[in-house]
């Protein structure tokens, strides 16, 4: 137990300042602000921005509300490497529509070329959360209501391959191959439905997407190299409780 309190905190000590790419809590925002023009988001069209909210935050005292007309964008421009991106998520039990958190390889607005690779439904009338993962099949499970909630996308794009957890659970289609080494997933630049022949392997932007639902809350955006990830969330935490390592 000591070893593992030690390394715990040689982790915390150390990845954070060293390797974190970006990362976002909208807590340095004003409540109710609109957060275009600030920490680099930006609104795809006219008038899709979002408010900055503390009605709901996992960190105080801020996140960021999609709601309504929302389709708010931030880019990152990455083209290698292997990268895991984090958000909280908060879903009330309220929500009313379908809500979209959406990944693109490629992203120049306004004229384009766009490419999407993953685009996540939360859709309140089924009450789940589903998403096609390189394949014809929609894969859903029930969404977390009234509580925070990661979502995680690991995207190796040195290997074109990207795998997404929903509250811990892998998104995975079994009529996909798994990846040799990676395991399951499905191949990053031919989309969420395997099909798109124009996608790169790159991370071009995040897309928060309203769709004219209500309110989704987001907070604790981050995103950092999968080795820096990996020495906490990885080789510790995969061994069960209690056991010698």
């Amino acid at each position: 137990m000591r070893r593992v309190i030690l390394l715990a905190a040689f982790a915390a000590i150390c990845i954070p300042a060293a390797t974190a790419q970006w990362s976002d809590t909208f807590d340095s925002y004003a409540a109710g602000s609109q957060v275009v023009g600030q920490g680099g988001w930006e609104e795809w069209g006219a008038g899709a921005g979002a408010l900055v909210s503390s009605a709901q935050s996992l960190t105080p005292g801020n996140s960021i509300d999609i709601l309504g007309g929302t389709d708010l964008v931030h880019q990152y421009g990455l083209t290698s490497g292997r990268w895991v991106f984090r958000a909280m998520q908060y879903v009330p039990s309220t929500l009313t529509g379908t809500s979209y958190f959406i990944m693109l390889n490629t992203y120049a607005y306004p004229a384009g070329p766009y490419s999407w690779s993953m685009q996540m439904r939360i859709d309140a009338a089924t009450g789940t959360v589903f998403q096609n993962c390189g394949g014809s099949a929609s894969i859903s499970m029930p969404y977390v209501a009234d509580k925070w909630v990661e979502i995680k996308v690991v995207i190796d794009l040195d290997n074109d391959w990207c795998q997404l957890y929903y509250n811990g659970s892998l998104f995975d289609d079994p009529a996909v191959p798994d990846h040799p080494t990676l395991g399951g997933g499905y191949t990053w630049s031919l989309g969420d439905r395997g099909t798109n022949t124009t996608g790169q392997a790159a991370f071009g932007a995040l897309d928060l997407f309203a769709n004219n639902a209500s309110s989704v809350y987001y907070d604790d955006l981050s995103l950092m190299p999968a080795l820096a990830y990996g020495l906490w969330f990885h080789d510790i935490a995969r061994y069960g409780p209690d056991t010698q390592i």
